[in-house]
Parts: C-alpha cells; structure tokens; sequence
C-alpha cells in the first residue's frame, strides 16, 4: 500500500486546513475490498491522537477543517471481514499554516476602506444626478 498524492517524504502545506489524499493498493492488496485512512498528530502514530478518517473501498479522501499543526496519515488495506490485509503504508505529512493574523487584519482593513469608498461613489453620484434631473412636472431650483 503506498500514497500516491502526496508522494511519501514530499513536504505539503498549504493555508486552507484541506488535505487531498490518494493511495493505491500494491502486491496481494490488489484485491482488497477496503481501506482504512489514519489520523495522528505524531510521525510515531503513539498516544490518544490517532484516529480513524476513512474506511471504505475508495482510493482517495478529501479532508477538510484541519487545525493549524501538522497531520500525519497512513493507509492499510482490508480483506471483506474487515480485518487489515497488508501492513501499513509509509506515513505521509500534511503542514497546514494559516495566513498570519496582521496580514488578515490588514486584508479586512484594505477591503473594508474600498467597500465604503464604492458606496459613497455610488450615493454620492446619485444624489448629483438627482440635482441635475428634476422629475417631470417640477421646476428646477432657483427658477
């Protein structure tokens, strides 16, 4: 069994907490009717942080709302009762690292100052056609 997607040893980080993940059987797990995708916070896959992310005949998952850290994560085949039919692959690392908290800060502060600069463009316009173009019936001021 091995990860097609990262390939294992290939740093992957990116800023949006989603983690896209690919395996292919090998060998004798060809035939495998299933697989089971884990979770843990270390390269050793020790402790109370490993989980279960995936069990299914699929060779691929798509994870998302990963926390900032970094995610380790292997893949086993199962035979049809379920049990594990080859040992597990090489681990892969997933580093997610969100934009820094000043930058966003600045992002919002930027969009917020064009946002209202749009909209006083906007009424501001209207209201000098409004003044130029007197509604029907009406005289213009200082007639």
């Amino acid at each position: 069994m091995g990860f097609t997607t990262p390939e294992p040893g290939t740093k992957v980080e990116n800023q949006e907490g989603v983690a896209t993940l690919r395996w292919a059987p090998v060998g004798e797990e060809a035939t495998a009717s299933a697989f089971e995708l884990q979770q843990s916070d270390t390269p050793g896959f020790d402790g109370e942080s490993v989980r279960i992310r995936y069990r299914g005949a699929d060779t691929g998952s798509v994870l998302t709302g990963l926390p900032e850290a970094t995610h380790h994560f292997r893949v086993r085949a199962l035979d049809e009762a379920g049990d594990p039919a080859g040992p597990w692959s090489e681990s892969v690392a997933v580093t997610v690292e969100f934009m820094e908290r000043g930058r966003v800060i600045l992002l919002l502060v930027i969009g917020g100052i064009v946002f209202v600069a749009t909209l006083s463009t906007l009424f501001i316009g209207h209201w000098r056609q409004l003044r130029r173009e007197p509604e029907a019936g009406t005289t213009p001021p200082g007639s």
